[in-house]
């Protein structure tokens, strides 16, 4: 009785390890992406395996490991190899070929109903931003052109009375030009981080 047990506990192992094996090689083989992992993928299988076959033998004969435990193993997933290998293979093959096609129309629909529309409403708010701030550039212009204007107005009848120093009207044009070149560039610095 514990020969059967232990015969049948080591021929459902290989058919399980020839299942799992089956399996995640073509996974891993079916993406580029995946196919890296496959190396410790291989290790991880042999150590789960050993550890599987060794957890069997304990249940089956208390952990004693038999010199024909290796060819009831080769048995069994030979046996597996001919009855269900390529069974599990297809309908692994299938089954990642509709959930690639589950994945590629999920990714379609998400595309053209979240990530396209928030493209365009990014482009046009872009767009709207740029326009401001291009119609904040010429209002800019045009209020220093009306300011200095005014300026000139208003300052003629008094120049003649002040010395012809131009170091203070430069000082002053100086200081004027430099507020307004911080101010545009901390406009445009603003825009472009929206």
């Amino acid at each position: 009785m514990e020969s059967a047990r232990y015969i049948i506990g080591l021929v459902f192992c290989a058919f399980c390890m020839g299942f799992v094996f089956d399996v995640y090689n073509t996974v891993t083989g079916a993406s580029k992406w995946l196919r890296w992992l496959r190396p410790g993928l291989d290790v991880l299988f042999w150590v789960l395996s050993a550890c599987f076959v060794y957890y069997v033998t304990f249940l089956t004969s208390g952990g004693k490991l038999r010199l024909y435990t290796v060819l009831l193993l080769l048995i069994g997933y030979g046996l597996y190899f001919v009855i269900l290998h390529r069974l599990v293979e297809g309908i692994a093959f299938t089954v990642l070929t509709v959930l690639g096609a589950i994945i590629r129309f999920v990714v379609r629909v998400l595309n053209a109903i979240v990530f396209r529309p928030v493209l365009f409403f990014m482009k046009v708010v872009w767009w709207l931003v740029s326009r401001l701030y291009d119609l904040g550039v010429w209002t800019e212009d045009l209020f220093v052109s009306l300011l200095s204007l005014i300026a000139r107005i208003v300052w003629m009848p008094f120049r003649r009375f002040l010395p012809h120093n131009t170091k203070w009207q430069q000082f002053i044009a100086k200081r004027w030009e430099d507020f307004w070149v911080r101010l545009s560039n901390l406009v445009r610095y603003r825009s472009q981080r929206v």
